[in-house]
């Protein structure tokens, strides 16, 4: 492998993992000379990798933004299989807890989900919403021990709720946020109690309601 090569593999594995990892989470712009500064490399390779990158659909090249990192586009049944995965998992998150005894800092988690609430209710800039959607994530699912499991949950949960709405009805992102974190603030309630049967049931009559909130509502994904 030539030193060019070398380069720009460097460079495409550190863009996609920035991706992959929801550091750069859409719409992004991937800024060149930053990418550059931080891998002691040239340009060049920097661009070969992009353009790879936006091959796989991984970033959108734009003529006089550059590139910007993709927006996820499920179908509807990409959508149906992740929520279902999402519950699964939720699900069997809390018989982890209830049965190796372990216990959440609620009051942190419900402090962050107040958070969550207002900047949805003020209808903040939507990328500060889902980094904070994604932090309140990764504080919940703490006691997983197994990373592989955790990072699928979080990759899930980032997939449902940035969702690429058409433009008309862009609003209802929010309405989305707001049933999950709703649930989730629920959940944690029943955690606190410590009654584990009704958290499991609330995680899935919130599941059911996003998949509604979407599907009924004939929102083309």
């Amino acid at each position: 492998m030539t030193r060019l090569n070398k380069a720009e593999e460097k460079a495409y594995a550190y863009i996609k993992n920035k991706i992959s990892t929801g550091s750069w989470p859409p719409p992004t712009k991937i800024i060149e000379q930053d990418i550059a500064d931080v891998l002691e490399i040239s340009r060049s390779p920097i661009r070969a990798a992009i353009r790879r990158l936006a091959d796989e659909g991984l970033l959108e090249l734009h003529h006089y933004k550059g590139a910007i990192v993709t927006h996820k586009r499920l179908t509807k049944q990409e959508f149906v299989d992740r929520m279902e995965m999402l519950e699964m998992l939720l699900q069997q998150y809390i018989y982890l807890l209830e049965n190796h005894n372990f216990h959440l800092d609620i009051a942190s988690l419900s402090k962050r989900i107040d958070e969550l609430n207002q900047e949805i209710k003020n209808r903040t800039d939507i990328k500060h919403v889902s980094y904070l959607g994604s932090q309140l994530m990764e504080n919940l699912l703490v006691e997983q021990p197994n990373r592989y499991i955790r990072q699928t949950i979080i990759s899930i949960s980032e997939d449902v709720l940035n969702v690429d709405f058409p433009r008309s009805i862009a609003d209802k992102i929010f309405d989305i946020y707001y049933l999950f974190i709703n649930g989730l603030n629920n959940m944690l309630g029943y955690l606190k109690e410590e009654d584990y049967p009704k958290a499991r049931k609330e995680i899935r009559l919130f599941i059911n309601r996003m998949m509604l909130g979407v599907i009924d509502q004939s929102v083309a994904l």
